[in-house]
């Protein structure tokens, strides 16, 4: 994705403040390590977001659009 941990992280932290309640919940390292996973609401964004995407890339609009850019998006390239 081109992002640095850092940067992966606080754009984490800043989904996490603005939503009702967190999209990622983590978990502190110890003997097991510590991890991050999607809650149940954030795999409900993110589910309706995939599908909101291919909507768009599909869409009329988008179409013609797509001449005007000079690169696929990432997740096409």
């Amino acid at each position: 994705m081109g992002l640095s941990y850092r940067r992966a992280w606080l754009l984490v932290e800043t989904m996490n403040r603005c939503a009702n309640t967190p999209l990622v919940v983590t978990a502190t390292g110890g003997r097991k390590g510590g991890g991050a996973e999607l809650s149940s609401l954030g795999l409900h964004v993110l589910t309706e977001f995939r599908q909101l995407e291919q909507e768009i890339l599909q869409s009329p609009a988008y179409q013609s659009l797509a001449g005007v850019f000079q690169s696929p998006p990432l997740d096409q390239a």
